[in-house]
């Protein structure tokens, strides 16, 4: 076996290993993001009551859930983790891709008199449904 053939196979045993990471943590990223409907509710009416006439996104969540205690346990399905940023309290990257995930999960759903809208480049809100 050539040298050539030989890193060619490490490569490729290398690239199948991070793919596979990869794949574990999008599957326990969005298991992570599986909520009930009473969570969901519960979520969305913290974050109608944080911004309710104001586009938001996962970094708005990110950084008003550390202060925000109503905020903070409407998110605890998720297991948030926070961090420090500049000295000041945020959620981590991971808890930030599962708060996407969940808003892909019921954008559109009407979740306990509330829904969430999500545009094209991520802004979301949250607006009463009309019964």
């Amino acid at each position: 076996m050539s040298n050539i053939s030989k890193i060619d196979q490490s490569d490729e045993l290398n690239y199948r290993a991070r793919r596979a990471t990869r794949m574990r943590s999008a599957q326990r990223d969005f298991a992570r993001a599986t909520a009930t409907d009473e969570q969901s509710a519960a979520l969305l009416a913290a974050l109608y009551a944080q911004w309710p006439d104001i586009h938001f996104d996962e970094t708005n969540i990110a950084m008003a859930a550390p202060r925000s205690p109503d905020l903070l346990a409407a998110l605890g399905f998720l297991n948030p983790k926070t961090r420090k940023v500049l000295n000041r309290p945020t959620l981590t990257a991971a808890t930030e891709r599962a708060v996407v995930i969940w808003f892909v999960s019921v954008a559109g759903r009407e979740i306990g008199g509330l829904m969430l809208r999500r545009d094209r480049i991520g802004w979301c809100d949250v607006v009463k449904v009309p019964r």
